[in-house]
């Protein structure tokens, strides 16, 4: 009867043991916590392993069309480093003339900040000094905003403002990858 009962009590141990194994004793939740073998990422990271931010679908090269533009501007979007929600934006292409006059945005780089819900991001007010001939000089002040939109575009509006002529050319287009 003794070794009956012992028989029974290691049952007992093994069955207990074996019910409490760590399910997160091999997961590694980069950027959350580990519950029940999965993981659960904190703000701002997404993925099996939390290690991909989520303003990441952000990133990479966006072409398209402005309709202030004849022609294809690129947008490429990157990551800042160390932060959650802010990208740079740099401009490719953004040529367009203001009557008789060309008009050149290529290669500025604007900060931006991405919402809480890493769907749309505002982009900083850029100032920037442009010589006119017949003009001069004038400052030019170019912000924005972009949106995630239903078919998987990037929706990019993009307002320039010269105070001095009282002069606004707002710029809508939809981007893609």
């Amino acid at each position: 009867m003794k070794r009956f009962v012992l028989f029974i009590g290691l049952l007992s141990l093994i069955t207990i043991s074996n019910s409490c194994t760590d399910k997160c004793k091999d997961v590694n939740c980069n950027n959350g916590i580990c519950i029940e073998g999965n993981c659960s990422c904190d703000f701002g990271w997404m993925g099996k392993n939390c290690d991909t931010k989520r303003s990441a679908v952000f990133y990479g090269e966006w072409t398209g069309e402005l309709d202030c533009v004849n022609d294809t501007v690129t947008f490429k979007i990157d990551d800042v480093e160390n932060e959650l929600q802010k990208l740079k934006m740099h401009t490719i292409g953004l040529n367009f003339n203001v009557g008789n006059f060309p008009i050149n945005f290529d290669n500025y780089v604007f900060d931006g900040r991405i919402d809480s819900t890493f769907n749309q991001f505002d982009l900083d007010t850029l100032s920037v000094n442009l010589t006119i001939p017949n003009f001069g000089d004038i400052n030019v002040d170019l912000y924005g905003n972009g949106k995630f939109n239903e078919d998987s575009l990037l929706a990019i509006n993009l307002n320039i403002l010269a105070k001095s002529l009282n002069y606004t050319i707002v710029c809508k287009g939809d981007f893609d990858k």
